[in-house]
Protein backbone atom coordinates (compact mmCIF):
# COMPACT_ATOMS: atom_id res chain seq x y z
CA UNK A 1 0.00 0.00 0.00
CA UNK A 2 1.51 3.37 -0.96
CA UNK A 3 2.56 5.69 1.83
CA UNK A 4 2.95 9.46 1.80
CA UNK A 5 4.73 11.99 4.00
CA UNK A 6 2.40 14.57 5.61
CA UNK A 7 4.42 17.63 6.71
CA UNK A 8 3.91 19.18 10.14
CA UNK A 9 4.64 22.79 11.16
CA UNK A 10 7.39 21.46 13.48
CA UNK A 11 9.35 20.18 10.47
CA UNK A 12 8.63 16.49 11.03
CA UNK A 13 6.88 14.37 8.42
CA UNK A 14 4.27 11.77 9.39
CA UNK A 15 3.76 8.63 7.30
CA UNK A 16 0.15 8.23 6.16
CA UNK A 17 -1.62 5.67 3.96
CA UNK A 18 -4.77 5.72 1.82
CA UNK A 19 -6.66 4.19 4.74
CA UNK A 20 -6.13 7.39 6.76
CA UNK A 21 -7.43 9.72 4.00
CA UNK A 22 -9.83 12.35 5.37
CA UNK A 23 -8.94 11.50 8.99
CA UNK A 24 -6.52 12.90 11.54
CA UNK A 25 -3.11 11.79 12.79
CA UNK A 26 -0.87 13.00 15.54
CA UNK A 27 2.70 14.13 14.98
CA UNK A 28 5.48 13.20 17.39
CA UNK A 29 5.42 16.82 18.57
CA UNK A 30 1.81 16.30 19.73
CA UNK A 31 0.08 18.43 17.10
CA UNK A 32 -3.00 16.93 15.42
CA UNK A 33 -2.79 16.96 11.63
CA UNK A 34 -5.66 16.60 9.15
CA UNK A 35 -4.97 14.00 6.47
CA UNK A 36 -6.12 15.14 3.02
CA UNK A 37 -8.55 13.15 0.88
CA UNK A 38 -7.32 10.49 -1.56
CA UNK A 39 -6.85 13.10 -4.29
CA UNK A 40 -4.92 15.35 -1.89
CA UNK A 41 -2.72 12.44 -0.72
CA UNK A 42 -1.42 11.96 -4.26
CA UNK A 43 -0.05 15.50 -4.21
CA UNK A 44 2.06 14.74 -1.10
CA UNK A 45 5.63 13.51 -1.25
CA UNK A 46 5.72 9.69 -1.54
CA UNK A 47 7.31 8.01 1.45
CA UNK A 48 10.48 6.06 0.75
CA UNK A 49 10.24 2.34 1.45
CA UNK A 50 10.76 1.59 5.12
CA UNK A 51 14.19 0.29 5.95
CA UNK A 52 14.24 -3.34 6.97
CA UNK A 53 13.37 -3.50 10.61
CA UNK A 54 16.31 -4.06 12.90
CA UNK A 55 16.82 -7.80 13.31
CA UNK A 56 15.24 -8.77 16.58
CA UNK A 57 16.86 -11.27 18.84
CA UNK A 58 16.15 -14.64 17.34
CA UNK A 59 17.50 -17.85 15.98
CA UNK A 60 19.40 -18.68 12.88
CA UNK A 61 18.31 -21.65 10.78
CA UNK A 62 21.04 -23.78 12.34
CA UNK A 63 19.95 -22.73 15.83
CA UNK A 64 16.35 -23.69 15.09
CA UNK A 65 17.45 -26.98 13.53
CA UNK A 66 19.51 -27.87 16.60
CA UNK A 67 16.57 -27.03 18.86
CA UNK A 68 14.18 -29.13 16.77
CA UNK A 69 16.63 -32.04 16.60
CA UNK A 70 17.13 -31.92 20.37
CA UNK A 71 13.38 -32.05 20.93
CA UNK A 72 13.13 -34.93 18.46
CA UNK A 73 15.85 -36.84 20.36
CA UNK A 74 14.06 -36.20 23.66
CA UNK A 75 10.77 -37.38 22.15
CA UNK A 76 12.41 -40.52 20.77
CA UNK A 77 13.96 -41.16 24.19
CA UNK A 78 10.56 -40.79 25.83
CA UNK A 79 9.04 -43.25 23.37
CA UNK A 80 11.84 -45.77 23.95
CA UNK A 81 11.63 -45.44 27.73
CA UNK A 82 7.83 -45.67 27.74
CA UNK A 83 7.65 -48.72 25.49
CA UNK A 84 10.35 -50.66 27.34
CA UNK A 85 8.95 -49.56 30.70
CA UNK A 86 5.58 -50.97 29.67
CA UNK A 87 7.25 -54.24 28.60
CA UNK A 88 9.22 -54.31 31.88
CA UNK A 89 5.99 -54.09 33.87
CA UNK A 90 4.66 -57.06 31.91
CA UNK A 91 7.77 -59.18 32.54
CA UNK A 92 8.33 -58.42 36.22
CA UNK A 93 5.57 -60.66 37.66
CA UNK A 94 7.38 -63.66 36.11
CA UNK A 95 10.86 -62.66 37.32
CA UNK A 96 10.43 -63.83 40.93
CA UNK A 97 12.91 -66.65 41.69
CA UNK A 98 10.96 -69.80 42.57
CA UNK A 99 14.04 -72.06 42.86
CA UNK A 100 13.62 -72.72 46.61
CA UNK A 101 9.95 -73.65 46.07
CA UNK A 102 10.82 -76.04 43.21
CA UNK A 103 13.60 -77.69 45.24
CA UNK A 104 11.29 -78.06 48.24
CA UNK A 105 8.52 -79.56 46.05
CA UNK A 106 10.92 -82.01 44.36
CA UNK A 107 12.40 -83.04 47.73
CA UNK A 108 8.88 -83.65 49.09
CA UNK A 109 8.05 -85.72 45.99
CA UNK A 110 11.22 -87.82 46.36
CA UNK A 111 10.55 -88.32 50.09
CA UNK A 112 7.14 -89.78 49.24
CA UNK A 113 8.56 -92.41 46.84
CA UNK A 114 9.06 -95.97 48.00
CA UNK A 115 12.52 -97.51 47.57
CA UNK A 116 11.32 -99.47 44.50
CA UNK A 117 9.81 -96.31 42.91
CA UNK A 118 12.99 -94.39 43.67
CA UNK A 119 15.11 -97.06 41.95
CA UNK A 120 12.75 -97.15 38.95
CA UNK A 121 12.85 -93.38 38.67
CA UNK A 122 16.64 -93.38 38.98
CA UNK A 123 17.04 -96.08 36.32
CA UNK A 124 14.78 -94.14 33.94
CA UNK A 125 16.84 -90.98 34.44
CA UNK A 126 20.08 -92.90 33.82
CA UNK A 127 18.68 -94.41 30.64
CA UNK A 128 17.00 -91.30 29.13
CA UNK A 129 19.04 -88.57 30.73
CA UNK A 130 17.72 -85.34 32.18
CA UNK A 131 16.65 -84.05 28.78
CA UNK A 132 17.50 -80.75 27.16
CA UNK A 133 18.62 -78.00 29.48
CA UNK A 134 15.81 -75.48 29.48
CA UNK A 135 16.17 -72.45 31.77
CA UNK A 136 13.35 -71.76 34.15
CA UNK A 137 10.76 -69.15 33.19
CA UNK A 138 11.87 -66.77 35.94
CA UNK A 139 15.48 -66.96 34.71
CA UNK A 140 14.37 -65.95 31.23
CA UNK A 141 12.19 -63.19 32.72
CA UNK A 142 15.11 -61.86 34.80
CA UNK A 143 17.36 -61.71 31.72
CA UNK A 144 14.61 -59.95 29.78
CA UNK A 145 14.10 -57.49 32.66
CA UNK A 146 17.82 -56.59 32.64
CA UNK A 147 17.70 -55.96 28.89
CA UNK A 148 14.56 -53.82 29.26
CA UNK A 149 16.19 -51.84 32.08
CA UNK A 150 19.11 -51.07 29.75
CA UNK A 151 16.69 -49.75 27.11
CA UNK A 152 14.82 -47.66 29.70
CA UNK A 153 18.12 -46.18 30.90
CA UNK A 154 19.06 -45.36 27.28
CA UNK A 155 15.65 -43.70 26.78
CA UNK A 156 16.16 -41.66 29.95
CA UNK A 157 19.60 -40.54 28.80
CA UNK A 158 18.19 -39.51 25.42
CA UNK A 159 15.46 -37.51 27.16
CA UNK A 160 17.98 -35.79 29.43
CA UNK A 161 20.41 -35.06 26.60
CA UNK A 162 17.71 -33.77 24.27
CA UNK A 163 16.19 -31.52 26.92
CA UNK A 164 19.60 -30.17 27.95
CA UNK A 165 20.55 -29.31 24.37
CA UNK A 166 17.10 -27.76 23.75
CA UNK A 167 17.44 -25.64 26.91
CA UNK A 168 20.98 -24.67 25.96
CA UNK A 169 19.73 -23.36 22.62
CA UNK A 170 17.42 -21.02 24.51
CA UNK A 171 20.42 -19.28 26.10
CA UNK A 172 23.35 -19.78 23.71
CA UNK A 173 23.98 -18.61 20.16
CA UNK A 174 21.03 -16.26 19.66
CA UNK A 175 21.47 -13.58 17.01
CA UNK A 176 20.87 -9.90 17.65
CA UNK A 177 20.07 -8.29 21.00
Amino acid sequence: MPQYLLPCTCGQKVRVTNALAGGQVQCVCGQTLSVPTLRGLRSLEPAPPEAAAKVAAGWSRVHGAVFAAALLVATAGAAIAAYHGWRYLQVMPYAKDYSPDVIRAEAAHIDELSPVETLTHWSKLMEEGLGPKDPFLWTKAQESAKRLQWWMRLGGELIAGGVLVALATLFVGRTGK
